[in-house]
């Protein structure tokens, strides 16, 4: 996706490739939210359970809450965001925190990757339209 982003003209920040070395991990996150328009944040049962990507989703709120724009923009890959519940939240001291960041994604728009994500689906019109829709989406309101 984000290979396909960067060839119709999409600037983005991928982590395995774009984060300097040496730097504090948070503050790495902290300085592109706060310099970035939008959050493509890929859900799934992996990056809903780590607490770096619920980071990101707190500070992404947070700049929403801010500026009043749409900064967070989900796609999804498995359907772990649909089927969490609250209570399953770990650990329970961040239970509201991450609860809240998982709400806010729920109320938006995920497109569904899924049918792409660790498979061999040779759909290629289908995920055209996809990319065609996740772009048209985050470059809406710019």
């Amino acid at each position: 996706i984000n290979d396909e982003l960067n060839r119709k003209g999409n600037m983005t920040f991928l982590w395995e490739k774009d984060a300097p070395g040496g730097e504090a991990l948070k503050e790495i996150m902290s300085s592109n939210i706060s310099t970035t328009d939008r959050i493509l944040f890929i859900a799934s049962r992996d990056s809903l359970k780590s607490s770096a990507c619920q980071f990101e989703l707190t500070e992404g709120r947070k700049k929403q809450n801010l500026t009043w724009k749409n900064v967070l923009f989900p796609i999804h890959v498995d359907n772990f965001l649909f089927e969490l519940k609250k209570e399953q939240i770990r650990p329970i001291d961040l239970q509201d925190e991450y609860w809240a960041n998982i709400s806010e994604l729920k109320n938006l728009n995920s497109l569904d990757f899924s049918d792409y994500y660790n498979s061999n689906s040779h759909d290629i019109l289908g995920y055209d339209k996809l990319i065609y829709r996740l772009i048209k989406g985050l470059r809406k309101g710019k």
